[in-house]
């Protein structure tokens, strides 16, 4: 019997509360975008991630592919709801990185709170 996998692809256009089109991280980027200061739309939220256990993840062989989840989350300028505005499900794989002309492997739980590595490197 086939393992049924979730999959999920969901964008959400308006507030769940209120119903209101806009969102507040989208109007304030295409007017960061206009004065230069942007190059892409940001979110209140936007993570992606395998899901794997950070203390065995050494362990996990380069190429293995593993269950994925994208969340970008905004807020409702009108009504100050804070909900999804993507909702995704895929695949990751463990890749090898070269930074610094060095093979460096980085690992989930490396990342820091601000999105960024302990080495002040952004992904």
């Amino acid at each position: 019997m086939e393992e049924k996998k979730l999959r999920i692809d969901k964008q959400f256009k308006s507030c769940p509360a209120c119903h209101y089109k806009e969102q507040f991280f989208e109007e304030l980027s295409k007017e960061a975008i206009e004065a230069g200061s942007l190059n892409k739309r940001v979110y209140l939220i936007a993570n992606k991630q395998g899901l794997t256990n950070p203390a065995s993840f050494k362990l996990i062989p380069i190429g293995t592919k593993f269950p994925a989840y994208d969340i970008k989350v905004d807020v409702c300028p009108n009504c100050g709801c804070i909900y999804a505005v993507r909702l995704a499900t895929g695949e990751a794989e463990k890749r090898m990185q070269l930074l610094d002309n060095q093979p460096k492997l980085i690992l989930p739980h490396e990342f820091n709170d601000n999105g960024g590595r302990p080495d002040g490197i952004r992904p």
